[in-house]
């Protein structure tokens, strides 16, 4: 289970909206992973799947499932670029992102210890492709805390 707190609608350039937002992100992450390999040096990457959900305090909300191709390093250092699909509302008070059908994509930075237990910033672009009447985009800031269910917190 990965836990976050995020800032959304962040503008990245000097001509933001003032639409910010606060975000809670709850996403579960399933144990088993594709494609793995592993070698001698403390490399290892996988496919890892994925479902969640982001809900903010202007009503706004988004459900999604996707995927990472999650890199560790070293042992503790995690990278993973990924991409979902997902539901989203504006909750009549939220940025309006021109569709429901979203898409998002973006990059994981993080440290696992050796009990699995992993802290960690996300960053994440929302957009619906240009299938809605416009495509404004979105950019979630998380940092998020990922507990494994069957292991150990601390």
């Amino acid at each position: 289970i990965a836990v976050g707190l995020a800032a959304g609608n962040i503008p990245l350039s000097a001509d933001g909206d003032g639409e910010e937002t606060l975000l809670f992100n709850l996403e579960y992450r399933f144990g088993h992973r594709y494609l793995n390999y592993t070698d001698n040096d403390g490399f290892d990457f996988g496919i890892a799947p994925f479902v969640g959900g982001y809900v903010g305090v202007d009503g706004s909300a988004y459900g999604y499932a996707g995927f990472g191709f999650e890199f560790l390093i070293n042992d503790h250092f995690v990278i993973m670029p990924n991409t979902a699909v997902g539901l989203y509302t504006d909750g009549g008070d939220g940025r309006d992102l021109g569709h429901v059908l979203e898409f998002r994509s973006g990059i994981e930075l993080g440290y696992r210890w050796d009990n699995e237990v992993q802290l960690g910033l996300a960053l994440h672009h929302l957009s619906n492709a240009s299938i809605g009447d416009s495509n404004p985009g979105t950019e979630h800031l998380t940092v998020f805390l990922n507990i494994p269910l069957n292991g150990e917190l601390f």
